[in-house]
């Protein structure tokens, strides 16, 4: 962000998302409202549109981050510990336990 420019809005951010999608949120909407108040059979009309809407907003979502395609040997591992060896569990007690300064030596 430029500095002196302001942080976006929840807002601003809808707007602007509503202002791309315009189309695609007509081509839903209009024939869902014609199918409720003409006809039944203009709901197909309406579920292709969100079809092909849904299809290529995964298309940008996978291309504007391929390595979620990759597969899982590709990816780069979260930590240096194998995946075969988990990190070990901290040992469970209770809150007497943990603090004998609140509730007295439990020995």
């Amino acid at each position: 962000m430029p500095p002196g420019e302001h942080p976006r809005t929840r807002a601003e951010q809808v707007a602007d998302w509503i202002g791309w999608h315009l189309a695609e949120l007509l081509a839903v909407g209009v024939p869902l409202f014609l199918a409720a108040t003409v006809a039944v059979w203009l709901i197909g009309l309406s579920a292709l549109a969100g079809a092909v809407w849904a299809a290529a907003e995964i298309r940008a979502a996978r291309a504007a981050r391929p390595e979620l395609d990759a597969t899982p040997a590709a990816r780069p591992q979260l930590s240096e510990r194998p995946a075969h060896h988990p990190t070990p569990a901290r040992p469970v007690g209770t809150e007497a336990d943990d603090r004998p300064e609140l509730y007295g030596d439990p020995s």
